[in-house]
């Protein structure tokens, strides 16, 4: 399994390595549209593989923090069922302990 893991993670580097390669000219990123160019005028040169990176990460991240987001709600429920659970657990163990030391009426009336 560890060399698979190895295996996919080289592969994917040299994908990487690759992009970076065919996509090295540079381009002009800015903040703001050349429109809106009176509230900010920022712009820079960077390589192309640079902005496609950026993004990519940008997009994981992105993902990542909205699903953690939609899984809050299910996992405060899972909490609280979990915690309602153990006290069920605990008041069940109690009954079967206390009902082990008294004799049920109905049971004592069979006998």
């Amino acid at each position: 399994m560890r060399v698979l893991k190895i295996c996919l993670l080289a592969v994917l580097a040299l994908i990487m390595i690759l992009i970076a390669i065919a996509n090295r000219e540079p381009v002009v990123v800015e903040l703001l549209p050349s429109q809106l160019g009176f509230v900010t005028s920022w712009q820079r040169e960077i390589p192309l593989f640079l902005v496609m990176f950026g993004m990519a990460i940008g997009g994981f991240v992105l993902g990542w923090s909205w699903e953690w987001l939609r899984e809050t709600k299910t996992a405060m429920i899972a909490r609280r069922r979990r915690k309602e659970i153990e006290r069920l657990e605990g008041e069940l163990a109690q009954l079967r302990q206390d009902s082990g030391t008294q004799e049920d009426d109905v049971l004592a009336l069979l006998k």
